[in-house]
């Protein structure tokens, strides 16, 4: 079931992966008071470079 306070999530978390935004953007408008808050969404963010890199062939080691 999706309810506001998850529509909210998803939307902030997409919001972090769009090039160009940055943490203090969408904590505005977000409308968190705190920025600590809005950091909360970045591992995600952590997560999916994470895995990017993993999918990458392997660079041989000299």
């Amino acid at each position: 079931m999706a309810t506001p306070h998850c529509l909210r999530h998803t939307s902030i978390t997409e919001a972090v992966h769009v090039s160009n935004s940055n943490v203090y953007d969408i904590s505005r408008v977000a409308g968190h008071k705190n920025l600590k808050t809005t950091q909360r969404y970045m591992h995600t963010a952590d997560d999916r470079a994470h895995e990017a890199m993993a999918k990458l062939p392997k660079l041989a080691t000299f």
